[in-house]
């Protein structure tokens, strides 16, 4: 018993670390691509600075497009934030001490949906390639951000998995541990190769969400299950739009499966709030 409350709190250290961790590597990993991005634009419009637009190919998003894609994912910045108030006021109100684990997921969030409101509202600027690589980055985020909260609070997946210098460490914790490697890599992969492999970034988005059918046992007898699974359909389903997006509004529509994947994920994790001990 005792050794796992050590391990417990271990690992609620540990991903407080994690998150920020991520959150100094991205905010890092922004400043320097921003200033690489004000330099360059100054020095190719000398006065101009990055607010003058430029003419976009074809196959770009149109102006009534673009408008249409930053008020959709807009609009759900002050979602993020309520969503985000109701997990602090749930929490608060339990005695499980990893409860705030799930802010984790609120926060992935609202980053997700403010960068890609940036990137659509600035998308005619010469902006638009540094919003570009932070709203991409904030996709690997917002992966992790979800599976987090299932990972280290999920409760059939805090049986010990193994020993790790005497210390037990869950399927959860092992899994969570798996995840972080793989969504750093994909944000280092996603900041120095940004315009190679876009194919192969969106096939790694969804082969790291689906990564959760290995959770299946652990939550099909929980009402986790059917909204997580919902989610990943719904982000699954609007892949087809987000590749055809040189078509008119497709990738709005895109944004639209996007959204309603969000959802019912913060529905789901609300679920897994629901139980967890209370006090």
């Amino acid at each position: 018993m005792n050794y796992y409350f050590l391990n417990v709190s271990l690992f609620s250290l540990f991903s407080l670390f994690s998150l920020f961790s991520l959150f100094f590597l991205i905010i890092c990993i922004i400043s320097k691509l921003f200033i690489i991005s004000l330099i360059a634009a100054y020095s190719k419009q000398e006065g101009s600075f990055i607010l003058k637009c430029s003419t976009k190919p074809s196959d770009k998003q149109t102006l009534g497009e673009e408008i249409a894609n930053a008020i959709s994912h807009g609009l759900m910045i002050p979602l993020g934030f309520f969503i985000l108030v109701c997990f602090c006021l749930k929490t608060s109100s339990m005695s499980n001490p990893n409860g705030y684990i799930v802010l984790v997921f609120s926060i992935s969030m609202i980053i997700l949906y403010l960068m890609s409101t940036l990137y659509h509202s600035l998308s005619f600027t010469k902006a638009h390639n540094f919003f570009q690589k932070t709203d991409h980055i904030s996709i690997y985020l917002l992966i992790w951000g979800t599976f987090t909260p299932i990972l280290l609070l999920l409760p059939e997946l805090q049986k010990p998995l193994f020993a790790l210098a005497s210390v037990p460490i869950s399927k959860g914790q092992f899994f969570f541990v798996c995840q972080c490697i793989l969504v750093f890599s994909g944000i280092i992969c996603k900041v120095f190769w940004m315009n190679k492999g876009k194919i192969i970034h969106l096939i790694f988005y969804a082969l790291l969400g689906w990564s959760g059918l290995l959770l299946v046992p652990a939550m099909w007898e929980t009402n986790i299950f059917y909204f997580v699974l919902l989610g990943g359909v719904f982000y699954s389903l609007g892949i087809y739009f987000y590749i055809k997006d040189n078509k008119k509004y497709f990738h709005f529509i895109w944004h639209l499966f996007v959204i309603a994947g969000t959802c019912f994920h913060a529905w789901g994790i609300y679920c897994l709030l629901e139980i967890l001990p209370k006090n």
